[in-house]
């Protein structure tokens, strides 16, 4: 699986909103499949910029811990 940046992401976006391109031409292009770029595309309709960005979570190991427990408990 490739991994794209956020400036490939939004390149992609901008692309298609030219009107030029399909999300498969897009697709073609980076060497991805058409659902990839739609994805990116509709994302950053609904959400905006940011949402092409990568999300980190940092949880701490109690919460984790806490998590694991709730799993076995349940």
């Amino acid at each position: 699986m490739a991994k794209f940046t956020f400036e490939d992401k939004l390149w992609a976006v901008k692309e298609y909103e030219k009107g030029g391109l399909s999300f498969r031409d897009i697709a073609k292009m980076l060497g991805t499949v058409h659902k990839t770029i739609q994805t990116w595309v509709n994302l950053y309709l609904e959400h905006g910029e940011d949402s092409l960005r990568k999300s980190y979570t940092n949880y701490s190991a109690e919460f984790k811990m806490e998590v694991l427990k709730y799993m076995d408990d349940n």
